[in-house]
């Protein structure tokens, strides 16, 4: 099994704040319960820090594929990192 901090550091080659609403995306993080969904950016939302900096980012998807855990149609939030584009 791949831990989430070599994941992390392997994750992707998404820059920062790349996904928009609209962009086709797949939960590339083994170890969440929503591994493998797929589906369609709906909302950006923005991550503050305690100094109200923004740290990153929640990424509103809508499913459309089913799973042990999700289903076409559900609507999912995961930070941007445990996302790709595809």
């Amino acid at each position: 099994m791949i831990s989430f901090s070599k994941f992390y550091t392997e994750k992707t080659d998404l820059e920062p704040n790349e996904l928009k609403v609209g962009d086709k995306v797949s939960n590339c993080n083994p170890e969440c319960k929503h591994f493998k969904s797929t589906g369609v950016v709906k909302k950006v939302i923005k991550i503050k820090g305690k100094k109200g900096n923004i740290v990153g980012n929640k990424i509103k998807y809508k499913c459309n594929n089913d799973g042990k855990n999700f289903g076409k149609g559900d609507e999912l939030e995961k930070t941007e990192i445990q996302l790709k584009k595809v």
